[in-house]
């Protein structure tokens, strides 16, 4: 593997780079011995920068965030004590506001915190913990913050995660609402018939929040449906509903990952990404032509939440039966539907995806594998739209595992250019997209009420090794 010279530099970690800048790169931030992980990436006002958020051991396990440069140095690494940051984005005036959950020692519990903090990372500006209720109307003991998005129609927060009954039992979602100066407008503990996740958030075009996810009988996990729903400006519902992909063989995990839509598009329509399984690339009225798993990839309306031109994306190699759809971005400019996620099958390990599609999703134009090698388990998370002059690019994160005796961890950025190269680190795959059949369903929801208090939050400035992924030339195997 290729190692970087390094400054220390105001309590932050600077890569000195060599030759010429390039729009795209793989890097791979901590020591492989180091437990942590990167939790979501997204780009910034400057054009090819991103900032990422994570939780790794810097003395203990703290939540961090990382400011990246447009060519994958870093810029500042700061970490907020014990709270396990999930998802940040840059807010108005360059700042960053960031979602996560912290223990709550009185009530041996946890809850989500929202906190907004400085260009620099520095300084905290403000910081809410929100106290969240079950479906029967008792505090949530547990309750955890997973997602959190800018509405730029005026520059407020949505938020959202779940709540449990118990550490691992009943879960439900809930969402909420901040306005600019992190004031908790509402937020709504969502009580769904049968257990229930989101995966992601979304603001919807005409106003609103949607989450998708899946929701389950409380005795049968395998006999899960897709799941979204969608709120109002003011925590109103405006409609739930759940999905099944009809021709699969048998009872089987249906989910919802993440949806997306160009900020440039002027029509409330989504793209949505998730995974279903044994699935059938035959119609269901002839015999099954099964695959483990594929990703499911469609068109919702927001407006009625009605799914269309659904399609299953799977691995033209028999020896990887199995393709997990995680994350999506909605490419108007290029034209593009981008998915990410990862490919398991025959292999010792899983291998990072990434799938370009035509904007329809009825074509795939071209589709990549990603990662550090075939003894690491990776998978493509947090995929997001990037600009670097006058080029288009696609960012998302790695958190790779090897499969191997001893043990050794990746924690990777990535910028590739329009094509979905990185140049280092990849190899080409073959999927092909196969009709997806529906059936479609109202979901009965209750809403609870929320509400929200201040909480501190201290400010350090950890070290943080960074080095290029070097392993595999460009598209080389």
């Amino acid at each position: 593997m290729c190692h970087a010279r390094f400054l220390l530099l105001a309590g932050c970690l600077w890569l000195l780079a060599a030759g010429p800048v390039r729009a795209q790169f793989h890097e791979i931030y901590g020591l492989s011995g180091q437990s942590g992980e990167l939790t979501s990436v997204a780009a910034t006002s400057t054009p090819g920068a991103a900032i990422a958020s994570g939780n790794f051991d810097v003395g203990s396990m703290q939540g961090v965030l990382l400011k990246v440069q447009p060519t994958g140095k870093l810029d500042w690494v700061r970490a907020y004590g014990s709270i396990q940051i999930s998802s940040v984005r840059e807010s108005l005036g360059g700042r960053y506001a960031w979602i996560g959950t912290t223990e709550v020692a009185q009530r041996q519990g946890s809850a989500p915190v929202v906190v907004e903090v400085n260009p620099n990372g520095t300084a905290v500006l403000w910081a809410r913990v929100i106290r969240l209720v079950l479906p029967d109307g008792t505090p949530a003991v547990q309750a955890y913050g997973r997602f959190l998005e800018i509405d730029r129609q005026n520059e407020s927060y949505w938020v959202g995660g779940e709540v449990w009954f118990h550490t691992a039992d009943k879960p439900q979602p809930w969402l909420g609402k901040l306005d600019g100066a992190g004031n908790l407008l509402w937020a709504k503990t969502l009580n769904v018939y049968n257990n229930a996740r989101f995966y992601s958030i979304f603001p919807a075009y005409e106003g609103g929040i949607i989450g998708v996810g899946l929701r389950w009988p409380p005795d049968d996990r395998d006999r899960t449906r897709m799941l979204a729903v969608r709120l109002g400006e003011g925590g109103d519902l405006k409609w739930a509903f759940d999905y099944r992909v009809t021709n699969t063989e048998g009872p089987a995990e249906q989910r919802l990952a993440d949806l997306d839509r160009d900020p440039r598009y002027k029509e409330g329509k989504s793209a949505v990404v998730g995974t279903v399984a044994a699935f059938c690339k035959s119609v269901p009225s002839v015999p099954c032509d099964r695959v483990e798993s594929a990703a499911f990839v469609a068109i919702l309306d927001e407006s009625n939440g009605t799914l269309s031109n659904a399609h299953g994306l799977v691995s033209a190699n028999p020896k990887q039966p199995k393709i997990f759809g995680e994350t999506i971005v909605h490419d108007l400019t290029g034209e593009t539907l981008a998915i990410g996620g990862e490919a398991a099958g025959a292999a010792p390990a899983e291998q990072g995806l990434l799938a370009l599609l035509t904007p329809g999703a009825n074509f795939v134009r071209k589709a990549s594998f990603h990662g550090a090698g075939a003894t690491f388990d990776a998978g493509v998370r947090s995929l997001d739209r990037s600009r670097t002059g006058p080029d288009h690019n696609y960012l998302f994160l790695m958190n790779e595992t090897s499969v191997l005796a001893t043990p050794a961890r990746h924690r990777s950025l990535v910028k590739t250019n329009r094509d979905g190269s990185s140049g280092v680190c990849e190899w080409n795959a073959d999927v092909k997209l196969f009709d997806a059949w529906l059936q479609q369903g109202q979901v009965p929801v209750e809403l609870r009420d929320g509400k929200a208090g201040p909480i501190e939050v201290q400010v350090t400035s950890p070290k943080l090794k960074q080095e290029p992924c070097g392993l595999l030339p460009a598209g080389g195997r």
